[in-house]
């Protein structure tokens, strides 16, 4: 499960202001407009909606989208943020040198390593995924609809 913050720039003043919202199920999203006052969005607002989802020990390559939560399998490499598994590995390596950027390989899986255990390690506890949504004058109900 995640969590909402929900986040308010008033480009008059210059001010962020944030509320956060731990219930997704929540039937009472109009509510928040109610009884946080100061949120409610004008014209010269810009309404940021940020979810963050814990997704422990999940691991997804970053290119397939392949799955090796279960997984045994060995190697991959880690690009700029992206989780390589070792399905993709060979192609995007050669990629990579193509246009020569190996410098933004941050670490590769160390021999004899599940690449679950190599993403695990290398996140070093930060689980998280981060989804930013950012809408000119929308309104708290108007974020909760979609």
């Amino acid at each position: 499960m995640g969590r909402i913050l929900i986040k308010f720039l008033n480009l008059k003043t210059g001010v962020i202001d944030t509320k956060e919202c731990t219930d997704l199920d929540c039937e009472n999203a109009a509510s928040c407009e109610d009884q946080c006052p100061g949120f409610k969005s004008r014209n010269s607002d810009i309404s940021v909606m940020e979810t963050i989802y814990d997704i422990g020990d999940t691991v997804i390559c970053d290119y397939c989208n392949k799955d090796f939560t279960k997984s045994d399998a060995k190697g991959g490499f880690i690009f700029e943020s992206k989780a390589i598994c070792p399905d993709c590995a060979p192609g995007t390596l050669l990629q990579i040198k193509g246009y020569n950027e190996t410098k933004y390989i941050k670490k590769y899986c160390p021999e004899g390593m599940t690449f679950k255990n190599f993403v695990i390690g290398y996140r070093a506890g930060n689980n998280t995924v981060r989804v930013i949504d950012i809408k000119d004058g929308e309104s708290i109900k108007d974020i909760f609809k979609r």
